[in-house]
């Protein structure tokens, strides 16, 4: 009986110690997702900026002609690189961030207390 308390209190302490380290990692996530969000109004302002850009380009294609059908193709390859460069796997980023985000900022009590108590059942059968 005293074997299986100490082996009880063993687990105890090491469950606790998980969940510290949880606790830690949740907040690893949450610091990373923010550093995300501040990286993504960063490249919405460039995408502003490259707007602007865009828009400026336009105004000096209207009033040199000759000119014109270059700036647009130069416009459109810039839109593409910014969406393709920047867009995409920024979004990939975050997504994969929130998807981890998710799965460890869940309520997993429930969990950790199955396998606990799983654990616990094969231990002490195996003592048996």
């Amino acid at each position: 009986m005293r074997r299986m308390s100490n082996e009880i209190s063993r687990l105890s302490r090491s469950m606790d110690g998980f969940k510290d380290a949880l606790h830690d990692f949740r907040k690893d996530i949450n610091e990373l997702s923010t550093k995300f969000h501040r990286l993504s109004d960063k490249v919405t302002d460039l995408s502003n900026n490259l707007k602007t850009l865009a828009d400026k380009m336009a105004l000096l294609s209207d009033r040199i002609t000759r000119v014109n059908k270059t700036l647009v193709i130069i416009k459109w390859q810039l839109s593409g690189l910014l969406i393709l460069g920047f867009g995409f796997p920024l979004g990939v980023v975050l997504w994969i961030v929130k998807l981890g985000r998710d799965l460890f900022t869940g309520d997993n009590e429930d969990l950790l207390r199955a396998v606990m108590k799983q654990y616990l059942a094969t231990k002490f059968d195996e003592k048996k």
